[in-house]
């Protein structure tokens, strides 16, 4: 790299690719070109950088510092098999894939994972997104290190098993939570009540989760071990089997975990 800035080219028109291409801009850098399988979001992304939109990743600039690959995890193998990318760096977002993926494809292999849920259509702090990074080599993972630090406050290199760890506890504490609050609030609504009467309990929530350790701010009648009530909320539950089953296993799980 041989400027402070770095030229970009991305394979991917998704919510990763959206969010990371706009955050390389504002940082200064270059996102030369944008390759997808889906041709109008391609160019749609491409005008919001100011970028080429690709027909075909044959027409990938050389001259770029690195290929961001931007794309599901099922179609990355079948994506860079469309043409040779010689001595480019190729650069996968995913938290779960290790890095050895691209062996095939290119002696330059990097990893740039953005921890944190992304959509094209919901704003994020990119300052405050922890950016994981990895590189077959150390000036390419010194590479990937500077644009990590030109978009995020926390830049850590991680190796594939960790991250991978990493991700598995993300789905705990995104995917799972997620589901839940969605379980609740839709039984809410079945039954005939408020659900945003449950606003003010799920930020509380959360925010004693990250102002300390959750094990220790736990409540409920689960680690209470107040039975009463949860015999009471089975019964209430009779008519929802997937969620009495969901409320059993769960209860049984806070149970065995604080105690």
């Amino acid at each position: 790299m041989n400027s402070s800035f770095c030229r970009i080219v991305l394979i991917g028109s998704g919510n990763v690719a959206t969010r990371l291409g706009k955050a390389f801009r504002s940082a200064g850098h270059s996102v030369l070109q944008v390759w997808s399988r889906n041709r109008e979001h391609a160019e749609v992304l491409a005008r919001e950088l100011g970028a080429e939109a690709l027909r075909h990743p044959d027409a990938i600039e050389a001259t770029a510092d690195l290929v961001l690959v931007a794309v599901s995890d099922s179609a990355i193998e079948n994506v860079l098999g469309l043409r040779s990318w010689d001595n480019l760096l190729l650069v996968h977002t995913s938290g779960s894939l290790p890095m050895d993926v691209l062996v095939p494809f290119s002696t330059r292999r990097g990893v740039f994972y953005p921890f944190q849920t992304l959509s094209r259509q919901v704003e994020v702090n990119m300052q405050e997104v922890p950016v994981l990074t990895e590189a077959s080599n150390e000036n390419d993972l010194a590479l990937l290190n500077h644009l990590g630090k030109s978009i995020s406050g926390r830049v850590q290199p991680v190796s594939s098993e960790e991250r991978a760890r990493l991700h598995l506890a993300g789905v705990f504490c995104s995917n799972f939570i997620n589901h839940m609050l969605a379980l609740g609030m839709e039984y809410a609504r079945k039954e005939g009540l408020d659900s945003t009467l449950l606003h003010p309990l799920i930020r509380e929530t959360v925010r004693k989760a990250l102002e300390n350790n959750p094990r220790d701010v736990q409540t409920g009648p689960a680690v209470r071990g107040d039975a009463n009530v949860i015999k009471k909320h089975l019964s209430l539950l009779e008519s929802h089997p997937d969620l009495q089953k969901m409320y059993t296993f769960v209860t049984e799980s806070i149970q065995a975990f604080h105690h």
